[in-house]
């Protein structure tokens, strides 16, 4: 009995000991997936807030194609403050613009876009001051995307394919119209003529999906008949666009449209 306990005795030990290293290594692996775990969740919170991406030599702005316009001589720095700017620049010859973005860790504190005094694009700042409580400098940009669109929409449509000789063409007058935006529900109304088309812009930010809806209702006047007929075809359901082919489609489309008022009347 003595001799078997003596056998025992070191038997227990050793496997005590083995489990003690098993334990030991589990703990450092479970350590070891918790940090990736934190790491991973950590990026993912990032992209949630679409924040700019964490390696400074790629970021947003640098793979960001604005309708044609390009953010180009992208730059990062780091401020004495504790905060970190972003710009970029869009160096197109009729608007150019510079755009520059302020994070604080993890949240984007303000957004400003510089523009010449006499840009149609000045509009966008107002919104731009709105959107900077949303901390997604991709959401911003691609406002930035939806306005400069439009102005070039508004150049396409109502400078060239509506205005004509008196007498003919549409019944409405085309004299560069005001254009006024309100804000109610996160909606922006772009009055695109006075008394003829109102262009109901709604930005549906999805962060389950993580990407940006954009909804659009055109309104029709019904004091305009021609005008009425052409639109009739896009109010039949309401558009949602999420990138920016979807978008410049969408705008062909209602371009088409549009033009096909000359041959209404």
């Amino acid at each position: 009995m003595n001799y078997m306990n003596v056998t025992w005795e070191p038997t227990r030990s050793r496997l005590l000991e083995t489990l003690r290293q098993q334990i030991m290594s589990l703990e450092k692996k479970r350590e070891h997936l918790q940090q990736e775990v934190r790491s991973i969740e950590k990026s993912l919170k990032t992209a949630t807030q679409l924040d700019f991406n964490h390696n400074d030599n790629v970021n947003i702005l640098t793979q960001c194609k604005v309708f044609g316009y390009f953010l180009t001589n992208c730059q990062s720095k780091e401020m004495g403050d504790g905060t970190k700017h972003y710009t970029a620049a869009c160096e197109d010859k009729r608007h150019p613009f510079k755009i520059t973005v302020v994070k604080n860790k993890d949240e984007v504190t303000a957004v400003t876009v510089g523009l010449s005094g006499t840009s149609p694009l000045n509009e966008i700042q107002i919104v731009l001051n709105n959107l900077t409580e949303d901390n997604c400098p991709y959401l911003v940009l691609s406002t930035i995307q939806q306005f400069i669109h439009l102005h070039n929409f508004r150049l396409r449509i109502f400078q060239e394919k509506l205005q004509g000789p008196p007498g003919e063409g549409c019944d409405f007058q085309v004299h560069r119209p005001d254009f006024t935006q309100e804000m109610g529900n996160r909606h922006y109304h772009i009055t695109a003529m006075r008394g003829a088309i109102e262009i109901v812009w709604g930005l549906t930010w999805n962060k389950i999906d993580h990407h940006l809806a954009h909804e659009f209702i055109i309104r029709k006047m019904p004091s305009n008949i021609s005008l009425k007929r052409c639109t009739d075809k896009l109010l039949d359901h309401a558009y949602s666009n999420r990138n920016a082919r979807d978008l410049w489609e969408w705008w062909q489309d209602f371009c088409v449209n549009v033009a096909a008022l000359n041959e209404l009347n």
